[in-house]
């Protein structure tokens, strides 16, 4: 009774809390910490109470170990993914909070409830991923009709893209075999999460690699590690190439690139709003402006979004000597929706 009265109350709370960051992500493009707070205060209150219930009548502690691992781990990543710009204050906090607020007694092993606080990204990334890949293809299909009189075989793209396709299936070689040096077992059992951390590592980490040596040298430490895997394997270190990762690589490329062909968004000056970012482009023409207030160009990343003071005067510049009718930003996406999804999705995964 009590156990069904505590998952109700906490999936409640997520409902709630997923519907409310969904609208003010969507209008004011951030998470809002006075929402994040309340239900923090909440979820604290009905963990502290049902933990009590665990320990003094249940007389069981064992769900507690297990669920301060998901919660490290799940707080760990999050932080990664902000530091390394892949989204914002706001949606680590968010991701924070639904760790915080997740069942304690829905896992009776620790590593259970560790995998669940990776599940939570595995799920949101996936979503975010097929939403994207949607969103693109859309826009591109919009766009054949002006691709018809363009070129459509460019030779240094061409080199680019192999390039590319080498390197990146040198640097998942690396991590498949330093992975199965340590472990062989986790790597089968895990293959998922694997798979999962490498095509998130492709899609935002690789466009990093821009030096040639860092590339060469890539490509030279997995054939290194190719070498050392068949000594100590032997027949059994798989050391001719696997064609399902070049394919999964080849897959991963093709859908990155598409997406990052439309990055960018053209919308009026005007309708300029805080919590945009700005594209690097657009920052040229505030160079000769004596407009007040204007944004300083630090970078396109999510660390970069303008104010309500620089959208005003972003807005009155449009009517200046140097001002233009229309501006590009960089497209945002609206991670609290797949946050929301990814913490139910996941509880719900290892409930059933």
């Amino acid at each position: 009774m009590i156990n069904n009265l505590y998952i109700t109350f906490l999936i409640l709370c997520l409902l709630a809390i997923s519907v409310m960051t969904f609208i003010t992500d969507f209008n004011h493009g951030k998470i809002l910490n006075r929402h994040l707070k309340i239900f923090m205060k909440v979820g604290f209150i009905i963990q502290l109470l049902y933990s009590l219930y665990l320990i003094f009548y249940e007389k069981q502690i064992h769900f507690f170990s297990g669920y301060f691992i998901n919660l490290f781990i799940g707080t760990f990543v999050s932080i990664c993914l902000y530091y390394f710009d892949i989204w914002g204050a706001g949606d680590s906090k968010y991701v924070m909070l639904m760790l915080l607020i997740s069942p304690v007694n829905i896992f009776m092993e620790n590593d259970a409830i560790a995998i669940h606080g990776l599940m939570i990204f595995v799920i949101t990334f996936a979503i975010a991923f097929i939403y994207l890949f949607g969103e693109s293809l859309y826009f591109f299909i919009k766009e054949v009709p002006a691709l018809k009189n363009k070129k459509a075989f460019n030779i240094d793209s061409a080199k680019e893209f192999i390039i590319n396709w080498i390197v990146s299936y040198s640097f998942i070689t690396i991590i498949y075999k330093s992975i199965n040096l340590i472990s062989r077992g986790f790597l089968v059992v895990n293959m998922m999460l694997v798979r999962f951390s490498i095509m998130l590592i492709m899609f935002y980490f690789l466009d990093k690699i821009r030096k040639k040596r860092i590339g060469i040298l890539i490509v030279i430490l997995a054939i290194l590690s190719n070498i050392l895997d068949y000594f100590i394997n032997g027949y059994a270190s798989s050391f001719i190439i696997n064609y399902k990762i070049l394919l999964f690589i080849l897959a991963v490329i093709v859908i990155r690139n598409l997406c990052s062909r439309y990055n960018y968004k053209k919308i009026k000056t005007d309708s300029v709003k805080a919590g945009m970012i700005l594209s690097a482009g657009t920052f040229v023409g505030f160079f000769n402006s004596r407009v007040k207030g204007l944004p300083k160009f630090q970078s396109e990343s999510i660390r970069s979004k303008i104010t309500s003071e620089e959208a005003e005067s972003v807005r009155r510049w449009a009517n200046s000597k140097y001002g233009q009718e229309y501006v590009y930003i960089v497209r945002q996406i609206p991670f609290a929706p797949f946050i929301s999804l990814g913490a139910i999705g996941s509880i719900l995964y290892f409930i059933f």
